[in-house]
């Protein structure tokens, strides 16, 4: 069993560096993209932000899914269905056409996430929860660090058309390896029932966290999606030092993923958000004094500090819906927070886009990513890690569960309805999983 999770982590890892590769490669094409479509900065960021809209889409349902049927259905599905429009934008010739296909790429994507990170917590346990989400995710920053300086070359010698198709090989490949190696029964189509992901709507803990990560997406992504034109176009530098410019920084999120989930299984569960606070203030300064840095490769050291404190996160987050979650719905609260997370992902490559369009330079665009650092570090100072009592309905529609009694222990009874769960949920809670606690009244 030992061995079977390690080498499924490892071919997770990979699915996410594929994952990661692919996307960004809109961010190292951009320039070329915008001349040869006649595309003006705001509808570079529309086309961008199309991608997250179909990402968004797709994560409740696909953790839902991943819940009811199993992860491996949509790892491999979801693989190979991207890879196909990553081949396909390669053929793109139009704005319209550009978006549509962006928007397609950006719904397989969406099937990734919940169903690898879900696979990845049924194999590992508690303890060593969060340093697995972190292998898995180093492959995000191992692909952005790839994906610029190979990309760059690409486009220098034959093209960002042919980059793409070039680029949507690997998915195949790995894809082609979950069939043939990733072997586990499908758990029961009952496992969870339609629309259990309403009973979600009332656990306070869940929304904290998922307004913490829209706002680090929202730096996350507005740098991602906008660095390589930053430097191309505002520090004036070529293609090649562009290239590896925009790739250094992500070097450093492979450390900082390692050291984060690290440090996060380190404080243990009820105590992980304390790495997101520190780290994200950190980003922000770091963020804050880039534009400010005169020599290029200054401020691409500075990005490499902010990338690094980035990466320090997301172990945690990953790790905390499935620590306050019942077992059979860890895929679906996983699926809810990267969703509504990923929203601004359509947000923000288009403010930073009318950013810069309105101001004529970059300076307020940075401050705007700064400023979202510090929003998701106050987000999660407000996230209570304990698992929630109950996910009965009067709750989730009259008191929200898990708020922290100096904001409202009493919020419960002003929507009415009983201070205790109902019977069946204690014994709901009892049948998700070994392991999960039994109901336990408040102290």
């Amino acid at each position: 069993m030992k061995a079977f999770r390690n080498w499924l982590l490892l071919l997770l890892a990979a699915g996410y560096f594929v994952n990661f590769l692919d996307r960004g490669g809109i961010a190292v094409a951009a320039p070329f993209l915008a001349r040869d479509l006649h595309l003006d900065k705001v509808q570079l960021g529309l086309t961008m932000s199309a991608f997250f809209a179909g990402f968004v889409l797709l994560q409740i349902p696909a953790g839902i899914l991943a819940d009811r049927l199993g992860c491996r259905r949509l790892l491999i599905g979801g693989m190979a269905w991207w890879s196909a429009f990553v081949a396909l934008t390669a053929a793109a010739g139009s704005f319209l056409g550009l978006t549509v296909i962006r928007f397609l790429f950006g719904a397989g994507e969406g099937l990734y996430p919940p169903s690898s990170l879900k696979a990845v917590s049924g194999c590992f346990p508690a303890r060593r929860r969060a340093w697995a989400n972190g292998v898995l995710l180093t492959g995000n920053y191992l692909a952005l660090a790839v994906a610029p300086f190979v990309g760059a070359l690409l486009i220098g010698s034959v093209g960002w058309r042919a980059m793409y198709l070039a680029f949507a090989l690997p998915g195949a490949v790995v894809a082609f390896l979950l069939y043939r190696l990733y072997r586990v029964p499908a758990p029961p189509r009952t496992a969870a029932r339609r629309g259990d992901w309403r009973r979600l709507a009332g656990v306070a803990p869940l929304w904290f966290l998922t307004g913490s990560w829209f706002w680090h997406f929202v730096a996350y992504w507005g740098l991602l999606t906008w660095l390589p034109t930053y430097l191309y176009l505002d520090r004036h530098v070529s293609i090649l030092k562009m290239g590896w410019g925009a790739a250094v920084p992500y070097l450093g999120g492979i450390p900082g993923m390692l050291l984060g989930g690290w440090l996060a299984d380190r404080l243990g569960p009820g105590r992980r958000r304390y790495t997101v606070v520190a780290a994200s203030l950190a980003g922000a300064a770091l963020l804050a004094a880039v534009y400010y840095t005169p020599g290029y490769l200054a401020a691409v050291g500075l990005l490499l500090l902010a990338v690094f404190c980035f990466s320090l996160t997301p172990s945690a987050v990953y790790a905390v819906p499935v620590d306050i979650l019942p077992p059979r719905y860890a895929g679906t609260g996983l699926g809810l927070v990267n969703s509504l997370g990923m929203v601004s992902g359509v947000v923000a490559p288009t403010a930073v886009g009318l950013l810069v369009h309105a101001t004529g330079g970059y300076a307020a665009a940075f401050w705007f990513l700064s400023l979202a650092m510090v929003l998701a570090a106050a987000f999660m100072a407000l996230v209570r890690e304990a698992p929630v009592r109950s996910l009965s309905v009067w709750e989730a529609f009259g008191g929200p569960v898990g708020w922290p009694r100096w904001r409202g222990a009493c919020l419960g009874s002003l929507g009415g309805g009983p201070s205790l769960p109902a019977r069946g949920d204690r014994e709901g809670y009892a049948a998700a999983g070994a392991g999960w606690p039994r109901w336990q009244p408040q102290s």
